[in-house]
Order: C-alpha cells, then structure tokens, then sequence
C-alpha cells in the first residue's frame, strides 16, 4: 500500500503538471512559467549542446558559477555562525552585545533586504556569497548559542576540577557537545541558502 500511495502520488504531480502546461500556453502562448515536454526537451538541449558563439556549454558555466557562490556562502556564514555562537554562550558581554540584533535578524528574511545587499556590496558575486551568508548566520549563530545554554553545569565543573582551561573547556568539550546539533542546522540551511542565491540570480 505504501508503494502504491508513493507511486500514485508522483502520478498525479505530473499529471497535474502535464495538465497546467498545456492549459497556460491557451490564455498566454509567450508564459513559460510551467513549461511543455517540448520546451522542457528544447531547454534541455539548449543547456547541455556547446553554445555556437561562446564555444561553452551554459549548463556547465552556470553549474560552475552558482556552486561557487553557494558552497563560499555557506561555508563562510556557518564559520562565522559557529565561532559567534560560542562566544555569546560562553562570554556575557559578547552575548549582551551580540544577542539582540541577531536574535532580530533571525526574524528577517534576506530576500526581504536585497535592496541593501545592492547598495552594500554592489551586484557582482559578492552580492551572492553576502546575501547567502548572512542569511544563514544568525539562525546557525542563535542554534549554537541555545545549544551551550543548555550545556549541562555538572560537566562544566568536572573539566575545571581536572585542571581544564577556558580554552579547552570551550573546544574539547562544549564544541564537542554542540557539533551534533550545529550539522542539524547546517542540514536545515542547505534549502534556504539555495533559496537566497535563486532570489538573487533572479533578480
């Protein structure tokens, strides 16, 4: 039964696809936005064939460009996020400053502020990293931060009993604690952070 509901339910999405495609192109034959196996196939063809006056094939160019920007981002605003996480939880006066504008951006969706990213940082490939990675540091940064909060007292003070420094009970142990939950974000970003170059590829 539950192969069946599986099976079924792909069925009807391209059913309901094949459907929308040809019934778009009769109010407005120019619309692309749901396409028809025919402009699927030519749009495939035009991507994957070598381009006659660049001699490239766009679906690798593109492939190339927006990996680059995507993965930079990513890694930059999940650095940043994890380094500034562990700081709010571990020093009261990075967490007094730090803790009420991140605790706002998280709120605010970057592609609600791509006029800013223009004027910040112009629109070439630094738009696109800017605007991934901090889409995904203040959420990132806030679930490191919780995730020491709640770091037990108990192991806290064995460390300091044996003789642990700040240093080593901030990266033998708390790190250690908080990874789990910090790859648990990470996984959770991937689909925003694509969302967030999409919205600026697009505009």
């Amino acid at each position: 039964t539950s192969i069946l509901l599986r099976i079924l339910s792909r069925v009807l999405l391209v059913a309901a696809s094949d459907w929308l495609s040809v019934r778009q192109p009769r109010k407005n034959p120019q619309d692309t936005t749901i396409p028809s196996w025919s402009q699927i196939g030519q749009g495939i063809t035009q991507a994957v064939e070598v381009n006659k006056r660049s001699g490239e094939r766009w679906i690798v160019v593109d492939a190339r460009a927006s990996a680059t920007r995507y993965f930079l981002g990513l890694a930059l605003g999940a650095t940043a996020a994890l380094i500034l996480g562990l700081a709010m939880g571990c020093l009261t006066p990075v967490e007094a400053f730090g803790h009420p504008p991140l605790a706002l951006l998280a709120q605010v969706p970057p592609t609600a502020a791509l006029a800013v990213f223009f004027v910040l940082v112009g629109t070439g490939d630094n738009m696109y990293v800017a605007m991934i990675a901090f889409g995904v540091l203040p959420t990132l940064a806030m679930t490191v931060y919780l995730a020491v909060k709640e770091f037990p007292d108990e192991l806290l003070f064995k460390a300091y009993t044996l003789g642990a420094s700040h240093a080593e009970v901030i990266w033998t142990i708390m790190f250690r604690q908080v990874l789990p939950k910090f790859i648990d974000a990470m996984r959770l970003a991937i689909g925003p952070a694509m969302v967030y170059l999409i919205a600026a590829e697009m505009v």
